[in-house]
């Protein structure tokens, strides 16, 4: 049996005719055969980043979001060894945008603000830390209006991460001065400050 590398040239013309069965017969079957793509790749140990990626949408669409997470996390890092910065960073906005769906608003700030500093020169890096700041805004919120009691605990966490939201958009006015989401930055910033 084929392993790691030895499967590329596979898994690439598997990944071609997986798009032709979606062009010709519709998602249902290609979502069915990437599923078969994954009972492969998991009977020969493959760590494709590829592969694993759609692993992770496969697991997506059985509401199964833990193991999603960490398939991605898995494809991440394959996509490091490979010193693949763009799919490191599409991979890391895919899972921070699954933890922003599911309302984990700390994590998904994390994962976000993560791939947007590792990769600035991307495309979509400066949108991605725009979300970053959101979700940190919602975790502050959530935060705020959770609190019962005015526990030093409580307000010690909020103050941390309302210094680490001032901070971001700091961060982000340095890191992308010329982005159109700078705007955005500045009404948040005076909204703060007001």
């Amino acid at each position: 049996v084929a392993r790691g590398n030895d499967l590329k040239p596979v898994q690439d013309e598997a990944f071609q005719l997986l798009d032709a069965i979606e062009r010709d017969h519709g998602p249902y079957w290609k979502h069915r055969g990437d599923l078969q793509l994954v009972r492969l790749g998991a009977a020969v140990e493959t760590r494709n980043p590829d592969l694993l990626a759609r692993t992770a949408d496969s697991l997506l669409k059985q509401g199964r979001p833990d193991e999603a997470l960490a398939a991605l996390d898995q494809s991440i890092a394959q996509a490091q060894s490979a010193r693949r910065a763009s799919d490191v960073f599409a991979l890391a906005l895919k899972a921070g945008m699954i933890e922003q769906r599911r309302s984990r608003f700390a994590e998904a700030a994390r994962r976000l603000q993560q791939a947007a500093i590792e990769s600035p020169r991307e495309q979509r890096a400066a949108e991605t830390h725009l979300a970053a700041v959101w979700n940190l805004a919602q975790q502050l919120r959530e935060e705020t209006k959770s609190k019962s009691s005015d526990s030093s605990a409580d307000v010690e966490s909020s103050r941390e991460i309302s210094e680490r939201y001032v901070a971001w958009l700091n961060e982000h006015l340095r890191l992308w001065p010329s982005s159109a989401t700078c705007n955005q930055v500045w009404i948040w910033l005076a909204a703060w400050y007001e």
